[in-house]
């Protein structure tokens, strides 16, 4: 498949291409959440080829270290597949950056602002 995102896009700009976007994303801060508690503070990139309805995406440190990368339809690991760098964005998400845009896309309000 061509590739159809840029190469520094962010979970943020590719949400309106995603089926149930809400749903994928809280599906992504779950795993995130879940996976801190082992690896400490983490970050999401974004896979950049596909149509993007349903990213696969991965899950690394806040230094880059690899942690998991997961399949967008199934939200299963890829486990011993090895996917290749330069599939993925060069820019990643935070677990803030996470939970504000869902909030965004739910109309949530945050005590902040």
């Amino acid at each position: 498949m061509a590739k159809i995102m840029e190469k520094d896009a962010t979970l943020a700009e590719v949400a309106a291409t995603i089926k149930n976007a809400d749903h994928y994303i809280a599906n992504i801060r779950h795993l995130m959440i879940q996976s801190q508690k082992a690896h400490g503070l983490l970050a999401v990139r974004v896979g950049i080829t596909g149509q993007g309805l349903h990213p696969s995406f991965r899950l690394e440190t806040s230094d880059g270290t690899f942690i998991e990368s997961y399949d967008g339809q199934t939200f299963r690991p890829f486990g011993d597949l090895k996917t290749h760098l330069e599939n993925w964005s060069s820019n990643r998400s935070t677990l803030d950056e996470v939970t504000k845009l869902l909030k965004k896309m739910r109309n949530i309000r945050s005590k902040d602002g």
